[in-house]
This record gives C-alpha cells, structure tokens and sequence, in this order.
C-alpha cells in the first residue's frame, strides 16, 4: 500500500460551545477545566477513521483515561438496529421489500448495492436509520454527562445526519483518493463500485468547512498513531 505524509491541522471551526482550544504547544482550556466534551469524528469511506478511532482510544487508555471517554460508533449503532431482531428491520422490509433479505435476516450486500445505485433509496434508508441512530446516541451521551464522560462521537455521516450540532469539536479524517480506492478494493469491492461509493458521499471539503480539526491519514499506521497520542493534550 502507498505511504504517504500523515498530518493534522487545526481549523477552528465547530468552537460555538467548546470552550476555546489551542493548537500545537499548549494545553487546551477544555483540559484546564476538565469539563466533559463531545467530540465528533468523520470521514468519508476509506479514509482510515476507524483506524484513528482505535488508536485514539488506545492512547487513552494507555495514559490511564481509559475510563474518562465514552466511545459511541454510529456504525456498531446500525449494525444493532439491523441484526436479527433489530429495531430498524420492520421498516427496511416495508420500503425495501423481501429481496434486501435473507429469510429473516437483512442481505447487507443486497442493500448496499440497492443504495449505492439509486440516490432516493439511499435517502430513504437514512430516514430510517438516522432518527434511530441519533436516538441512540443522545442517550449515550446523557448517559455519559451523568458519570463525567467525555465522548468520542464516531459517525461517518456526521453532516449529513445534522449530529454536528451537537458536538463540541469535529475532527475530520482525510486520505489522497488513491489510496482510500485501494483500501475499499483490498476489501473486496471492485474499483468501479469504489469509486461510485465515494462519489456518492460528500466531499472532504464540505466536511472540513465545518471542522475544528483535519487529520490527513497518509496510510502509515504508526504516523496516525503518533497523531492519535498528539491529541490527547488537545482535545480529552
């Protein structure tokens, strides 16, 4: 896999509730007060967020505040939603019908293929979801105040599910597009449905426009490691 030069940069956006940061080279003032953020991580598909998600925590962990941050993961939220039993899938089979299913279960591969080729029904599966989504995570998150927590918020479609509005600081993952279609192709999915997938997303500058924080993934694991340790003075 190409290695490129992985970075962040702060951009200083999204500070409308947090109490002001600083960048590189000293303590933010959320540290000094210790008050319990809600800090939103996105990315579009590819992009490693779920790598830095991992490495962030880990770092956290590793510096002894591992009890201090709650980790709430729209995607493991979904997935909840759409396994066997799950809330979202009396919907789903209403809109989509039986042919996104495998007897009682949700065929995932029937339905990405679905979505990915039709825009309206990829808008009708986010009517769906989203609000069950976001109810689940505003419950994390009260849940979370009530002990002290600070959150991590890892949500792929951040903006596009308006839970921006609720963070305090948005970091946003980005890589050089090269690289994400050589990921999602290792994963098995062809360079033509790569290529339409993230072109179906929005685009990295609309994510950043409304950031407080870029981390450029390079596809060096330990680089994105080191940035990871780098924000534990920034952001928890």
């Amino acid at each position: 896999m190409t290695r490129n030069e992985s970075y962040f940069r702060y951009l200083g956006q999204n500070q409308e509730k947090a109490q002001t940061s600083t960048p590189a080279g000293g303590l933010s003032s959320s540290q000094q007060s210790h008050r319990p953020l809600v800090v939103g991580l996105t990315g579009g598909i590819g992009t490693g967020k779920s790598t830095f998600a991992e490495a962030l925590l880990r770092q956290n962990h590793q510096l002894g505040r591992g009890t201090s941050v709650t980790h709430l993961d729209a995607d493991q939220i979904s997935r909840n939603l759409t396994a066997p039993n799950g809330l979202a899938l009396p919907e789903i089979r209403t809109e989509f019908g039986q042919s996104v299913f495998n007897g009682t279960e949700l065929d995932r591969q029937a339905l990405a293929q679905v979505i990915f080729q039709d825009e309206s029904a990829k808008k009708r599966l986010e009517a769906i979801l989203h609000p069950l989504i976001r109810q689940e995570i505003l419950t994390g998150i009260q849940t979370a105040k009530e002990i002290e927590h600070s959150v991590l918020l890892d949500v792929p479609l951040l903006f596009e599910a308006g839970l921006n509005r609720i963070c305090d600081q948005i970091i946003t993952i980005t890589a050089p597009l090269e690289l994400r279609i050589e990921r999602l192709t290792e994963r098995g999915i062809s360079q033509p449905d790569a290529q339409a997938r993230i072109a179906n997303q929005i685009s990295d500058q609309e994510r950043l426009n409304g950031s407080t924080w870029e981390v450029h993934n390079g596809g060096d694991k330990r680089q994105l490691s080191l940035l990871a340790a780098a924000f534990q003075n920034l952001v928890f």
